[in-house]
């Protein structure tokens, strides 16, 4: 696990720190894992429905979902940038100094 946080976050640190900061903000609340894995879960799927529902029409019609899909790789392409990554660095960094208000009260 330390080898996999430490790697996730040498690679997507700016993506990664909220995530981070919220499984810290459940776990340091003494919540029993019964209260904070449904949410962790939930989480996880969301992030990873559209990737799958993508993948799984490139399976089923390759040859008809070649141009949205290139649509959507260019959409990505030319809106992304290093200033959403910064974006994140801050939402994380947000998160992790109210997790720590949070902690003191």
């Amino acid at each position: 696990m330390i080898a996999l946080g430490f790697t996730t976050s040498l690679l997507e640190v700016a993506t990664a720190l909220p995530y981070f900061a919220a499984i810290g903000i459940l776990t340091s609340n003494r919540l029993a894992v019964y209260e904070w894995l449904p949410i962790i879960a939930g989480y996880n799927l969301i992030m990873i429905t559209p990737a799958i529902l993508l993948l799984g029409l490139h399976i089923l019609f390759k040859r008809f979902m070649n141009k949205p899909l290139r649509k959507i790789q260019a959409l990505f392409d030319n809106s992304t940038s290093s200033a959403l990554s910064w974006v994140m660095f801050f939402v994380g960094l947000i998160l992790l100094m109210n997790g720590r208000i949070l902690l003191k009260k």
